[in-house]
């Protein structure tokens, strides 16, 4: 699961996994067993997110729309964000709520 922080107007994101070995390393040098990867959210990201958790039933069209963009990029958005653990859908059905993951 990754661990979510608000760090100077921005959101820092670390991934947790260990090594194929099971040796306890990080990018960093440490040795506490975990590696540990940052994703900085655009601004943009920032706002889908926010936006999502008022209106979790809205579509992608409706983002392209009110955030001034194409329904393609708000769709690559969409997907960065749900693969990198940010949001999911409440099912599997793909009409179901967007749900905002928090950590």
């Amino acid at each position: 699961m990754p661990k979510i922080e608000n760090v100077d107007g921005g959101v820092k994101v670390t991934f947790m996994r260990k090594n194929a070995n099971n040796s306890q390393t990080t990018p960093n040098g440490n040795s506490n067993g975990d590696i540990s990867v940052e994703i900085q959210l655009t601004d943009r990201q920032q706002d889908i997110i926010a936006y999502l958790r008022v209106d979790g039933d809205t579509t992608a069209t409706k983002l392209a729309k009110l955030f001034g963009m194409s329904k393609r990029t708000i769709d690559r958005e969409l997907s960065f964000l749900r693969k990198n653990g940010f949001i999911e859908k409440e099912t599997k059905d793909n009409r179901s709520p967007w749900v905002v993951i928090d950590r």
